[in-house]
Formats: structure tokens, C-alpha cells, sequence
């Protein structure tokens, strides 16, 4: 159930900030906030070819749940 979820948009953290724990600072600000709110989860998505945001992620807690897929459009050529 996402009844109680929050949603982190974005975390981006600058390269020449990497390596000061910069992201766990933001990941565990965002845990605090999402408490705040009530939620018992926090719903994050990483581009698949991100294995440094995979990692970094589960390194800090979170577990894959869901895999995303597309279809792009685009490619398909009309016939009209």
C-alpha cells in the first residue's frame, strides 16, 4: 500500500561535493521530512543505466519494488 508514501523527485548531488556524504545527509533529511508528513515510505525512481544511483540507494536502505518499462512511440513509423 502508497496510502502513507511520499515521493523524492529528484536528488542530485554535485561531483565535486560526491564523497563528503552529501547524499546521505539528503537521503536521511528526507527520511525526517517524510516522518514529519506521517508517511511509512519514501517512493524514489533511478534510470536504469544509473547503477551508481542503484547502488548509492540501496546502500542507503531502499529495495527495488518495481521495475518501469516504456514503449517509445517515436519509433514507429505511420503508415498514413
Amino acid at each position: 500500500m502508497l496510502e502513507n508514501a511520499v515521493w523524492l523527485h529528484d536528488i542530485y548531488v554535485d561531483e565535486a561535493a560526491r564523497g563528503h556524504n552529501a547524499g546521505k545527509v539528503l537521503v536521511e533529511e528526507s527520511i525526517k521530512i517524510a516522518k514529519e508528513f506521517g508517511a511509512d515510505k519514501i517512493i524514489l525512481t533511478a534510470a536504469f543505466q544509473n547503477e551508481l544511483a542503484k547502488k548509492f540507494f540501496e546502500h542507503n536502505g531502499f529495495t527495488t519494488t518495481m521495475v518501469e518499462m516504456m514503449f517509445d512511440l517515436t519509433k514507429i513509423k505511420d503508415n498514413d
